[in-house]
């Protein structure tokens, strides 16, 4: 089901591809990952959504504020502005 009938899948992987190295340490949550989760098609379709949501292991600060100065160091900027702008996305591809 990832790959057929996913409406979320291009910016799920706009966002994967945004974070480069860090996306390694993350999940993604929320509706932009439920067609990752289905195994059998589905006849109705699957609600698009205009956030990535994802989650990091952090049990101190310090480990926030090493994820988040990874993510930085990505630059993912772009990729925020492009989401913000969903209407013209696939343009920042």
């Amino acid at each position: 089901m990832a790959a057929f009938n996913n409406p979320n899948l291009a910016i799920l992987e706009l966002v994967a591809t945004a974070l480069g190295p860090v996306c390694d340490s993350v999940i993604f949550v929320g509706v932009c990952a439920t067609g990752l989760l289905l195994t059998q098609e589905r006849s109705d379709r699957l609600r698009i959504t205009e956030d990535v949501d994802i989650m990091a292991q952090a049990l101190t600060v310090h480990d926030y504020h090493a994820i988040e100065d990874q993510v930085r160091a990505q630059d993912p900027k772009p990729v925020w502005y492009c989401m913000k702008r969903q209407k013209i996305f696939s343009q920042c591809q």
